[in-house]
């Protein structure tokens, strides 16, 4: 899978890691603050023990203005897309694996792009404090019982280009501890 290098290598940490909007600046290409959201793409890649529902899937976007303590953070629906319609074309799940598309509904797509705007505004009025934006993904659905956590480790990436480019959100992690990070709506259980 190609990687974009910039600004994404600073999401690449896991899925709840924070970028700088001041760092992001001093890199080229498109961000999840400048790109349009309707050409934003998510990839699960999970072992088969983990069974992701083709509802459910969210994206996350916060963001934090440390000189006013403000603080937003909104999520926004992933529907399942066909592998085909995606860059991804010819990329097969390793064995034992499931490897699904995701992209924003249109109606979150807007919503995506009014809070853009909304942040984009603080960049302009933003003191020497930077603000912290994190993209994070909330997934959906169950995972085996008797499965050890070792085999339900999963990735993610994200694109900004119609799946062009991807750049990892979160790696090798269990789907219920990233689910667990969201707070106490756990939305993945076992099955």
């Amino acid at each position: 899978m190609r990687y974009l290098l910039a600004p994404f290598l600073l999401l690449a940490a896991a899925a709840c890691s924070s970028l700088a909007i001041a760092a992001a600046a001093a890199f080229r290409g498109p961000d999840a603050l400048t790109a349009d959201p309707a050409t934003f793409q998510v990839v699960s890649s999970t072992p088969q023990a983990v069974q992701l529902t083709p509802a459910g899937q969210r994206l996350t976007l916060s963001a934090t203005r440390p000189e006013t303590g403000q603080r937003v953070e909104e999520q926004f629906a992933l529907d399942r897309l066909g592998l085909g319609s995606s860059g991804l074309k010819g990329i097969k799940p390793a064995e034992g694996e499931n490897l699904y598309l995701y992209k924003l509904s249109p109606e979150d797509a807007d919503r995506y792009a009014r809070l853009q705007d909304e942040l984009k505004g603080w960049l302009e009025t933003r003191s020497d404090t930077a603000t912290m934006v994190a993209v994070s993904v909330l997934p959906s659905g169950c995972v085996d019982a008797d499965v050890a956590e070792q085999e339900r480790l999963s990735t993610f990436w994200l694109s900004v280009d119609e799946g062009d480019t991807f750049v990892p959100l979160v790696r090798n992690i269990d789907v219920i501890e990233l689910s667990q990070r969201s707070g106490p709506n756990v939305s993945v259980s076992t099955c």
